[in-house]
């Protein structure tokens, strides 16, 4: 059984990055990539709950992580969502 990592250096600036960024509508919510400090982050906006970090992908293989966004990142990367999302996936 994985264990999931709860803190990262880098998820305030994930969270950021992947607020300026094309957000994707999937039948889970809005998911969008990102790359920082040379991992790739996985952020998944749900229908009701608050964004976070799934996983991140990088030299060690992929990473189960459960990272919630702050309320501020998560308003932010939901006007994004309203802004770009699509139901492309």
């Amino acid at each position: 059984m994985g264990m999931n990592i709860t803190t990262d250096s880098n998820s305030d600036e994930a969270f950021a990055k992947a607020a300026t960024q094309h957000i994707t509508r999937t039948n889970l919510g809005g998911r969008v990539e990102v790359s920082v400090g040379g991992y790739f982050y996985t952020v998944t906006i749900p229908d009701n709950y608050r964004a976070l970090i799934e996983y991140r992908r990088g030299w060690g293989g992929l990473e189960n992580m459960h990272i919630n966004a702050t309320p501020n990142q998560d308003r932010a990367l939901r006007a994004q969502l309203a802004r770009t999302g699509d139901n492309r996936a």
